[in-house]
């Protein structure tokens, strides 16, 4: 066998074990990687974000062109900045993003795809001040870039996906201005990808502002306005606006805003000038668990103040005020658990104000059913008095809403009743997973209810919390949902086998790159006969550290040798493993190569001292490990010359 230098061997080892443990680093991180995004995936809080797109009309007819124009004014950009800084105000645990696409003869996005915050908001209003109008109104290359867009944030963000269209009239691009097929080409692709939109899960609104140049277009009566209305029929998921004046324009999209986050828009104020002061009150029903007010300015100058029924004004930090919004010509006041009665709304300054109030109701309230008790009979002359109950109210603290479990774990159910309830009953049943069974709670302290879900295989469930109870001596009842999702267990399996191939073929990989690169032709070449400059010169084969070594005239031959009669590729050198060390293997690229005086014609064994010739050249092979193993040199040592080479061939010592 060959004789191993140590320190070679050690450096060998030490770069496989790096190489080995940086390997098992990227694939324990990517198990990792893979692994954290399989739990958040499945137990990711809170509820399915909502990714919406708005597409605005930038064509030539919405401009002012010699004081002819769909909306000079720019409405619809006023109405764009109303849905940047309302949305997701009612709505704080969904998740938005918002996004802008213009279009005309081309589409260009505006505004990507971006989480609704502070920031963002006032950035994506300064992205849409200034549009410039963009030629022909091409509403197909818009539907297209929305499509890839909002599929492609669905797929990594699981969101809703919302489009919102805004435009004068019909599609018109320069091909279909003469053309008859080519028209009815474009529209029957508008309907396939309205369509197709929809059957992906994506809901569009579309909006058509109406105008004496739209009202008498034939196209529009006939063709547009028509497929628009067959479409918003035919699915519902898409929906058709029709807006007869811009200043209308506000007024919709807060209805599509309030409609995305499911509130009720319960009062809407027109347009009210202001001149100094202006004070205007609003009512707030009862029972609300939440009130918003989106206020609209003409000047940004403009000063609005709100005041509670008790005077107080409404300021960022009070307890009850959930979300204040100050934007150019917006403002948005959200609070919590409102005091019901009039409030006032001041503003103060020089222009316009708008203002539309949404709320959120409290959960139906108990109904109170009829008791045992006798009834009193009372004589015409006492006057009954009205009783005030103060209707409690049922908090599912656990599970939540919309909340993924995993399959087995132990999910826990937590309840507290507000408010005054005595003797309260509190019964849960449970629906989902192909039956419907009940879950025995315990009453524990302050005023709560507790009790725990074992056992539940993959599905959707229901639980329905039902109470009853009385309140002032009139009996209570009523009930409460959650809905929750149970999803299957990540097997780890995968991820371990995967790891183990992964390791197995690194290690199979390394094995076969080590024993292939182990077998480099080994010895050394000496020049004995040649042209005089050439005569003497000698190369080290284990120094160039291949498998193959080719000899010749050519480029691509590690050897060059130059004179005439030379090959271009003369004969090729590599190794194998042989029964006493790496042998190395010669072989004929051309028919003038001899090993030893006899012309080789196939592969052969080179030995320590053998000559090969070709051309005007003799060159003799050395091998210093073979010589040392070889009967030569058996029954005496081997001196210092011997080892360099400089002992003449000799024959075998016969004994």
């Amino acid at each position: 066998m060959p004789i191993p230098n140590p320190v070679s061997w050690l450096k060998r080892i030490c770069r496989s074990c790096l190489i080995v443990l940086l390997l098992l680093l990227l694939i324990g991180l990517l198990s990792c990687a893979a692994l954290g995004w399989g739990i958040q995936k499945a137990f990711g809080a809170g509820p399915p974000g909502t990714d919406v797109l708005l597409l605005i009309d930038q064509s030539q007819s919405l401009w002012e062109l010699g004081r002819v124009g769909s909306d000079p004014e720019m409405r619809r950009m006023e109405a764009a900045q109303l849905l940047i800084h309302y949305l997701g105000v009612d709505d704080l645990s969904r998740r938005y993003r918002l996004g802008v696409i213009f279009f005309g003869t081309q589409a260009r996005p505006v505004v990507p795809l971006t989480p609704l915050d502070e920031a963002a908001r006032k950035e994506m209003e300064r992205a849409i001040q200034d549009p410039a109008p963009m030629g022909w109104t091409d509403i197909n290359a818009a539907l297209e870039m929305a499509q890839e867009m909002l599929l492609a944030g669905k797929s990594v963000h699981d969101a809703r996906p919302v489009i919102i269209l805004m435009t004068d009239g019909k599609p018109q691009t320069e091909a279909m201005k003469d053309s008859p097929q080519v028209k009815r080409e474009y529209l029957a692709r508008l309907e396939g990808l309205v369509k197709g939109l929809a059957g992906r899960g994506v809901t569009v609104h579309a909006v058509l502002l109406r105008n004496a140049a739209t009202d008498a277009d034939s196209d529009i009566q006939r063709l547009y306005r028509p497929l628009w209305t067959r479409l918003a029929r035919s699915s519902a998921l898409i929906h058709f606006h029709e807006v007869g004046a811009t200043d209308d324009l506000l007024g919709l999209y807060q209805r599509i805003a309030a409609h995305l986050q499911g509130v009720q828009t319960r009062e809407a104020r027109a347009r009210k000038a202001v001149s100094g002061q202006l004070r205007e009150d609003i009512e707030v029903e009862p029972s609300l668990a939440a009130v918003t007010f989106l206020i609209h300015k003409s000047n940004p100058a403009l000063r609005v103040r709100l005041f509670r029924p008790d005077g107080t004004s409404v300021k960022q930090g009070d307890s009850d005020v959930r979300h204040i919004e100050r934007g150019h010509r917006f403002e948005v006041w959200s609070l919590e658990r409102p005091m019901p009665g009039g409030w006032t709304l001041r503003a103060e300054g020089k222009g316009e104000v708008s203002v539309w109030k949404t709320v959120r109701p409290l959960p139906p309230t108990p109904t109170p059913l009829p008791t045992s008790t006798p009834t009193l009979t009372v004589t015409p002359t006492v006057i009954p008095t009205p009783i005030c109950i103060s209707v409690p109210a049922l908090s599912i603290l656990s599970p939540l809403e919309g909340r993924k479990y995993r399959s087995g774990q132990s999910i826990p159910v937590a309840v507290r009743v507000k408010g005054p309830l005595e003797g309260a009953e509190i019964q849960a049943r449970l629906e989902g997973g192909g039956g419907v069974r009940s879950v025995p709670l315990k009453e524990a302290e302050g005023r709560s209810w507790t009790g725990e879900m074992e056992g539940l295989s993959e599905g959707r469930y229901t639980l329905t919390l039902l109470f009853k109870g009385k309140a002032a001596g009139v009996l209570l009842e009523g009930e409460e949902r959650v809905s929750f999702r149970v999803m299957g267990r990540r097997k780890l399996w995968p991820f371990l086998l995967l790891s183990a191939a992964c390791l197995i073929l690194l290690a199979g990989g390394w094995s076969w790159r080590w024993k292939r690169q182990g077998y480099f032709p080994e010895g050394e070449l000496r020049v004995v006969r040649g042209p005089d400059d050439e005569v003497g010169k000698g190369w080290d084969l284990g120094g160039f550290r291949k498998r193959a070594i080719l000899l010749g005239s050519g480029g691509r031959c590690e050897i060059r040798l130059r004179g005439d009669g030379v090959p271009s590729q003369a004969l090729r050198l590599t190794a194998r493993p042989g029964q006493k060390g790496v042998e190395t293997l010669v072989t004929p690229l051309d028919d003038a190569v001899a090993v030893n005086g006899r012309t080789l014609r196939a592969e052969a064994v080179l030995r320590d001292g053998d000559t090969i010739s070709f051309g005007p050249y003799i060159i003799r092979y050395e091998n210093l490990r073979q010589r040392a193993r070889s009967r030569l040199w058996q029954g005496r040592r081997a001196t210092p010359d011997d080892l360099r080479g400089r002992v003449p061939l000799r024959g075998p010592v016969r004994r």
